[in-house]
Formats: structure tokens, sequence, C-alpha cells
């Protein structure tokens, strides 16, 4: 029986069944009551859950395809009001070689291997990796934007760069330059040395 009266608490009580669950509520005053909550009950467990709305679709340009210059002057737009001259002066440029290189194409088509294509035109390795980072910057904006599906950049991976090592002077070494120095006169230039030990090395050369 769906409805029924407690004995226990003088309070009704309804129960019923939905797609193989149970579901029960009591503390009802009367009938009409309990019967107008299980209906309610009944309709909101049959009702079609609500569907989730769907993200926005990349678009995004009110004319139609969006295509990389206008993405480029979107961006540039912004960026140029928190940018220091210098880095935004360097940014445009790495977007004017990018976009000679590829052509005005659709932003949302390019891929990863014509990022790739255009950094391997740099000269070093260094210069990959750094404009690399610029035109990642670029995408990763228009892509929390849904201007574009996704950043083509994402993939492409720096590449390594060596860094020269700088050579120090061993202890024999640099008293040798030490004692090279004190031949030609007093060490005038002894001053610019913080260590106290070699200030009175040279000091005495210049006293021999």
């Amino acid at each position: 029986m769906p409805l029924w009266k407690d004995p226990k608490t003088g309070k009704y009580r309804y129960q019923f069944q939905h797609q193989g669950r149970r579901y029960s509520k009591t503390g009802f005053d009367n009938q009409k009551a309990v019967k107008r909550a299980m209906e309610k009950h009944r309709e909101e467990l049959e009702a079609p859950l609500p569907t989730a709305p769907s993200p926005p679709t990349p678009s995004a340009s009110d004319s139609g395809t969006l295509d990389l210059e206008t993405l480029m002057v979107k961006y540039l737009r912004l960026a140029e009001r928190s940018l220091a001259s210098i880095t935004l002066r360097y940014r445009k440029t790495v977007f004017r070689r990018f976009l000679a290189h590829l052509g005005n194409a659709a932003a949302t088509r390019i891929t990863t291997e014509q990022v790739e294509n255009y950094l391997l035109t740099r000269p070093t390795n260094n210069q990959f990796n750094k404009e690399r980072t610029e035109i990642m910057r670029l995408f990763s904006w228009a892509h929390r934007r849904y201007l574009v599906p996704f950043n083509p950049v994402h993939l492409v991976d720096k590449v390594s760069v060596e860094r020269a090592q700088k050579r120090i002077p061993s202890p024999q070494g640099m008293a040798q330059i030490l004692m090279a120095a004190g031949k030609t006169g007093p060490c005038s230039w002894c001053s610019f040395i913080p260590w106290a030990g070699l200030m009175r090395f040279c000091d005495s050369k210049g006293r021999t």
C-alpha cells in the first residue's frame, strides 16, 4: 500500500518504487497532504533531466572565419595596455614573421605542423624557443576565449640550447696573471679586487 497512517506517530506516510528504487516519506497530517506530496515526488522523478549547456563553438568573427591577422590584432590591442614597449615591439615582430610565412590563414585551422615548420626556419635554437613562447601566448589567449578549438603550439617541444661555460682560472693561473701585472709597475687596479690577501700580494709586488 503506497499510503498509510503510522499507528505509532499518527502521521501519514507514502512509499513507492521508481526504476527499481524505493522512495518514501513520512510526517503528513492527512491523506490529502500525503497523496499530493507523493504525486509531486513521482513527477519530479519522471521529469526529463535538464541537459547541460553546450560550450560555445569556436568561431569568432562576426563576418565569418577568423583569420590569423585579425586574431593577432585582437590580441595585441589588449596586450599593448599591459606590456612594456620593448616586449610589445618584439612580439609584433614575431607575429609579422609568422604571418608572412604562413599567410593569412584561418586561425581555427592552423596545425602544429605549420607552427613547427615556421619555427624550424629560425637560425638558432634559442630563437626557436623564444618565438615558440610568443606564438604560444597568442594561441593560449585565443583558446581561453573560444576563438580557436585548440592551441597548436602545445605539442611543439622546445629544443635544447647549449650554454657557454665560463672559464674560471685555476689558482696557478691567477697567480701568473697577478705576477705578470705586477711587473708593469704598482698595481693601481688592485683597488678593484675585493680580496684582502690579493691586495697584500699586489702591494708587495709594487714595492719590489
